[in-house]
């Protein structure tokens, strides 16, 4: 079976569909003037180059999926998508937070190791560092498709339900099968120390600027994910645990197959938010609470829920808001600003960056106004390493204006970050890039640029 990178092919469905379009409108202005061959030739002329640019290879080469994870790439292949790699990060990304002449000399380090054929893996662990050095954390690398897809239905992930704390794996749910319980903690894995394995994953995951926090945030929400991609890939693990007595033990437990982490880089935010319920809320006697895991609609508009929210905080005569973000890698500005009019007694200018012409004229760049002069209710906002983009810039409005008291943990973005984000394929290995072109700034303090700390 072929893969075809349809990162590439699909924007050229949608000129040939956008093309037809216009041709079909200026025919029909032109009346009798234009005849229906020419239409039809123009669209078999744009056919005629896309099935050449397939042939030649423009969409990226094709690979087997059942030969992606053998399949070997010459040297001149593999320095020539690591070419192109810098050529977008260098042309394209704004670079913010990026030490640009550090990362030259990390590409130059690079190129230097590419002295034989390697597989897309290796090539992927060798150059994954480069990216994570942009000191972006929307720009990152992804495996090919035909490699995702050679993984699905085999039993390569580590078994067991982990959480991270510093430098620390421990067991989260009990398995009777592998003698495991909840609260033990893990030393080791086939020899590796759980804090050189925690270290390995957290330097493979991109961030903003030198804050860690959505790094280590990803890696304990996505153990099994990046243990498979930076640190091991078996089919028996060798656990040594720490039992809640103290004693030592070691078991031996046998990889799994689960379809939610056959995924990579930004797509694994969609597999934290696959089950919907974006937002919700709670009232109890004094206080009611917000629930907001992500920036996105759902069924009842965002604008809707927020009204009949406040509306009956007004009604119960609710005194405390409790406005929950945790875990939120942030969405739509426009939802975000909606939920600050409620909070705002004047007038806002939210974003400070210029913005690009399209969110202009959508309507992102427009003065928050408040929904009311007064408020009769004191707010306090949750925050963790979970917050990221959208809901760091929130987080930073927030506590700047000082609208109430910040609780949780250190935010993983905070005022700036770059977005805007397009993606490519590295030509040979068919490796996806998706990578910031824009900065975007909020008006808040400084010191919040890259991180909001609880009080």
């Amino acid at each position: 079976m072929i893969v075809y990178y349809m990162d590439r092919i699909i924007p050229g469905i949608i000129v040939l569909a956008v093309q037809g379009i216009l041709l079909a409108i200026l025919r029909k202005c032109m009346k009798k003037k234009w005849k229906k061959p020419w239409f039809l030739k123009s669209q078999v002329g744009v056919l005629l180059i896309m099935l050449l640019a397939i042939v030649f290879g423009y969409f990226g080469k094709y690979v087997s999926i059942a030969n992606a994870p053998t399949k070997q790439y010459t040297v001149q292949e593999l320095k020539e998508d690591l070419k192109q790699l810098e050529k977008v990060l260098f042309g394209q990304s704004p670079m913010y937070y990026t030490d640009q002449e550090v990362l030259r000399e990390a590409f130059d380090q690079v190129k230097k190791q590419i002295t034989e054929p390697m597989t897309e893996e290796a090539y992927y662990r060798l150059i994954n560092p480069l990216v994570v050095q942009v000191r972006c954390g929307h720009t990152n690398l992804s495996i090919s498709q035909a490699l995702q897809k050679s993984r699905e239905g085999k039993n390569i992930f580590f078994p067991i339900a982990v959480s991270l704390q510093e430098d620390c794996i421990m067991v989260k749910e009990s398995n009777t099968e592998y003698g495991v319980e909840e609260g033990n903690i893990i030393q080791s894995i086939n020899g590796v120390e759980a804090g050189e394995i925690i270290e390995t994953i957290v330097d493979n995951i991109s961030r903003d600027g030198d804050n860690e926090a959505v790094a280590q945030y990803i890696a304990n929400a996505c153990f099994q994910i990046k243990y498979y991609d930076f640190v091991e890939q078996s089919h028996t693990y060798d656990v040594v645990l720490e039992k809640k007595d103290g004693t030592i033990v070691t078991k031996q437990v046998e990889a799994i197959w689960n379809k939610e982490w056959n995924t990579n880089a930004w797509d694994l935010h969609k597999e934290m938010y696959a089950d919907g319920d974006y937002y919700s809320s709670t009232f109890e006697k004094d206080s009611a609470t917000l629930r907001i895991r992500v920036f996105f609609e759902e069924k009842t508009k965002f604008k809707t829920f927020l009204k009949e929210f406040f509306r009956e905080v007004e009604e119960r005569g609710i005194t405390k808001v409790i406005l929950d973000v945790r875990g939120n890698f942030g969405g739509d500005a426009k939802m975000a600003k909606e939920l600050l009019s409620y909070l705002i007694t004047e007038p806002y200018s939210y974003f400070e960056s210029k913005l690009p012409l399209t969110m202009k004229l959508l309507g992102y760049g427009k003065t928050v106004k408040p929904k009311q002069t007064s408020l009769k209710y004191e707010t306090e906002l949750w925050i963790d390493g979970g917050c990221f983009s959208t809901c760091g810039h929130f987080a930073a409005v927030y506590k700047s204006l000082d609208l109430g008291k910040v609780m949780g943990e250190p935010t993983g973005g905070g005022s700036t970050c770059t977005d805007g984000s397009s993606d490519v394929v590295l030509h040979n290995t068919g490796i996806r890039l998706h990578y910031a072109t824009t900065v975007f700034s909020v008006r808040a303090d400084l010191e919040k640029e890259n991180m909001v700390c609880p009080n």
